[in-house]
């Protein structure tokens, strides 16, 4: 399920599980004090993953997760019990009543099993071209077979069309899902062709239209919102995280994600730290951010 610890000394798992036991009493402690907000907001770092790399099953939004604490995703679930919780919260909001949701770029299904654990009978198409987290993805969905028959795995990258598609896989074990789609014609260690989907047209495949997307791509955010278009109608709701850092202009790179939400009818938000405010210019998202959008009627 891993491609193998980075260097150094890693905690026997006895030992991460006191030390995750000791993070979590102390949040209790202080969940009204001023250390509360900067303790929920330890920062994962290089050393954390030299000692704390491995395999641990938690119980996190009621649901069973297999995550590596030494991985940076993992890390957030398993000694804080957050990850992405605004996101997932309005993911599950958006859905209520809704039959279908893709998560593009589910990585190990985090979202995906909490959004369908939170809405029952909603079926979840996880949308992931990592082949390594797909068998994480499907591992972790074995942990919660009432959920399994629902939720669906695609081992593609989202894009605007079908078609093979270069990719980059991510360069540090650290942090497995940050790998990216490339140019056509780029090489290098990582680097390789993974089959391209247009994500509505995928949600046709299986007789479905989209209700709700949730898009976390690393940078390919536009290409794979576009493909949402190639389904049978638009969906009510579609989050998204931002990568503008990873253009030459992240100004632009968000005001063409804006530009393409409004044209087709959204209403949109941006997520700031007291909760989501209605985006009034490119500048609001930031280089790196989050968008809620949802469907005027």
């Amino acid at each position: 399920m891993t491609s193998g610890p980075p260097p150094g000394w890693h905690l026997p798992a006895p030992v991460r599980r006191v030390l995750r036991r000791s993070v979590r009493t102390g949040l209790r402690v202080v969940r009204r004090g001023p250390l509360r907000r900067p303790l929920s907001r330890l920062s994962y770092r290089p050393v954390v993953s030299a000692l704390c790399w491995g395999i641990e099953v938690v119980r996190w939004r009621d649901v069973n997760i297999a995550v590596n604490p030494g991985e940076a995703h993992g890390f957030h679930v398993y000694f804080l019990g957050d990850y992405g919780h605004r996101e997932i919260d309005a993911c599950i909001e958006l859905c209520q009543d809704a039959h279908w949701f893709a998560d593009v770029g589910a990585n190990i299904g985090l979202v995906s099993l909490a959004v369908a654990r939170a809405v029952p009978r909603l079926e979840v198409l996880a949308v992931e071209p990592e082949a390594a987290l797909c068998d994480w993805l499907h591992f972790n969905l074995s942990l919660n077979p009432d959920l399994a028959r629902r939720v669906h795995v695609v081992q593609a990258a989202a894009t605007d069309r079908h078609g093979p598609v270069r990719f980059a896989s991510s360069p540090t074990p650290r942090n497995a899902g940050i790998g990216h789609l490339v140019s056509a014609g780029t090489n290098g260690a990582g680097t390789r062709e993974v089959p391209g989907v247009a994500i509505g047209a995928a949600a046709e495949m299986h007789g479905r239209a989209l209700d709700v997307v949730k898009i976390d791509v690393e940078g390919g955010e536009l290409s794979a919102l576009r493909g949402v278009w190639a389904g049978r109608g638009l969906p009510r709701g579609i989050v998204i995280e931002t990568h503008g850092f990873t253009a030459d202009d992240p100004q632009a790179f968000n005001r063409a994600l804006l530009d393409e939400l409004t044209s087709h009818g959204y209403h949109v938000d941006h997520m700031r730290r007291d909760g989501w405010a209605r985006v009034s210019d490119a500048t609001d998202v930031g280089p790196r951010g989050h968008l809620r959008a949802t469907l005027l009627r």
